[in-house]
């Protein structure tokens, strides 16, 4: 290491020659501002000014766990100082945590001098290097909770070991990181990424916050919190066994598309002789049957340009805004037919025998799939349509075909209807019954 820099290093932790600025965060949910991160720099024109260069010469001359604990300190006297409203944002690298020389109750002995609010500070782990040993960061991590700390993983998505952390020590609040924040209106990408954190985080009840909003543009907070409203929406009204959307946001995507008057296709994919099955085989069964067409569906469809939705018991919805959208279920259905015989514990040619509604004992032969298409072409009338009717008279024509198929029912431009020929799958099995 350079003597100069570590000279200089020494100089500063001594004299305590750092600076604390503030930065807001903003909880996405909500879209006010949740607290304040402490951030800290070095001296001016030299070059430990930059937080990253300053760290690093710490790690380098062994002196990461003094620095930190001499910045928290800095941190929460400046917050108390200021009497910033809400809550302190504390960054503490792992590493000092499980430190040799660490000892317990420093940063609660700071808060107390300062007399700040236990309640008020989250400790938020920032890494700057891999973190070997989880299991010493969770006691850790145990400790600050006891002591009423909040716990929060900063960054997520740019650190060494994010996604494992948040496994791991189960925090109360995640931090999206910055990159994939700035652009997201613009970036589909990056939106996905947003998307699946708030959808995980809703699943383990823990808040989501994001830094470096400051664009200019309402629409990127307006964007999070719609992404942050539709995940809620759609948990709200999740299926329970498939975890897909229900009714209620089938129905609300639907009413979103005909508002748009734009060309989109609904699909239903409804199981041939799905109910014969469950009463063989069993409830828990079918229940496997239902959640592998759900799983088909997902590995297949872009849901963030399409949208997949589980009606309830064996019926499943698909609205397609994509143009590829045939080629995409005729995938599907080739799949179904190359797996489904898995489910049926080894009967020979998947034949089963059971009765039927009318307790009469009928042989029913492998499940397959069907599936009725409605293409929605913009038009000024399609208001006044009953979509459930037309999508209903599709799948009666789909159901009728042996096998695996599509039969896609065209609308036409003016009221009145033209249906277009089937267009099946490649692969065909024939069935007995419903």
């Amino acid at each position: 290491m350079d003597q100069n820099i570590e000279s200089l290093l020494h100089a500063v932790i001594q004299g305590q020659n750092l600076k604390v600025h503030f930065q807001p965060i903003v909880h996405i949910q909500t879209r006010q501002i949740y607290g304040y991160e402490g951030l800290i720099r070095g001296p001016v024109n030299t070059v430990l000014h930059s937080p990253t260069r300053l760290f690093e010469a710490a790690t380098r001359a062994g002196r990461l766990a003094e620095l930190d604990l001499l910045c928290r300190q800095l941190v929460i006297k400046r917050f108390a100082q200021l009497r910033l409203p809400g809550r302190l944002f504390i960054n503490v690298d792992p590493f000092s945590l499980v430190h040799e020389h660490s000892r317990e109750g420093q940063t609660l002995e700071f808060i107390e001098q300062a007399g700040v609010n236990p309640s008020q500070v989250i400790i938020e782990l920032t890494e700057t290097h891999p973190v070997e040993d989880v299991q010493l960061m969770q006691q850790a991590m145990v400790h600050y909770r006891q002591m009423g700390f909040r716990v929060a993983l900063d960054d997520l998505g740019a650190s060494y070991s994010g996604l494992k952390l948040w496994s791991e020590i189960r925090p109360d609040i995640v931090k999206i990181d910055r990159h994939f924040i700035q652009g997201v209106d613009q970036d589909r990408t990056k939106q996905q990424f947003v998307s699946a954190i708030l959808k995980t985080a809703t699943a383990l009840g823990c808040r989501v916050i994001t830094e470096g909003v400051e664009t200019g543009k309402g629409r990127l907070i307006d964007l999070l919190h719609e992404i942050t409203k539709l995940q809620v929406n759609r948990a709200r009204h999740a299926n329970p066994l498939t975890l897909l959307p229900g009714n209620v946001p089938i129905q609300q995507q639907l009413q979103k598309l005909f508002r748009q008057n734009i060309a989109f296709t609904v699909c239903y994919f409804d199981l041939d002789n799905f109910k014969p099955f469950n009463d063989f085989f069993g409830f828990s069964r079918g229940d496997k049957v239902l959640r592998f067409v759900s799983e088909l569906l997902v590995a297949n469809i872009d849901d963030q340009e399409d949208f997949i939705g589980h009606i309830g018991g064996d019926d499943f919805v698909a609205i397609f805004h994509s143009i590829h959208w045939q080629a995409t279920v005729e995938r599907i259905l080739q799949q179904f037919d190359d797996s489904i015989g898995g489910l049926y514990n080894g009967h020979i040619g998947c034949v089963i025998k059971t009765t039927d509604r009318e307790g009469v004992e009928r042989q029913y032969r492998q499940m397959t799939l069907s599936v009725g298409a409605v293409v929605v072409r913009p038009t000024e009338w399609h208001c006044h349509i009953d979509l459930s009717e037309e999508a209903s008279i599709a799948k009666h024509h789909a159901k009728a075909m042996p096998g695996s198929t599509l039969y896609i029912h065209e609308l036409a431009s003016e009221p009145h209807f033209a249906l277009a020929g089937k267009s099946p799958s490649a692969h065909k099995t024939d069935q007995t019954a419903d």
